[in-house]
């Protein structure tokens, strides 16, 4: 039986952007695989969560998982609906 390491806390596992274009690859998420640079601009815009280190960028998983997911159809059956606006005037 392996012995863990304790962190004192839970670490929030990642993944290289290049082994996510693979997964994205090989599961055929997308044809074609979104470019290293998008994966990064999606980091640095805020819609995947990751981080910046000196041996490259890192995509935490659980946002990788939700963002793959936001493209699936139960998500896509949302979008048929009107969008609702609410605009705020300012006097």
């Amino acid at each position: 039986m392996r012995n863990r390491f304790d962190f004192g806390f839970k670490p929030r596992p990642c993944i290289k952007i290049s082994r996510a274009q693979e997964i994205l690859r090989e599961q055929q998420v997308f044809d074609p695989v979104p470019s290293r640079q998008t994966l990064v601009n999606k980091i640095q815009d805020g819609t995947l969560d990751g981080i910046c280190t000196a041996s490259g960028h890192w995509i935490y998983t659980d946002s990788f998982i939700a963002w793959v997911k936001s493209f699936q159809p139960q998500s896509q059956i949302a979008c048929t609906s009107k969008p609702k606006l609410r605009l705020a005037i300012s006097r």
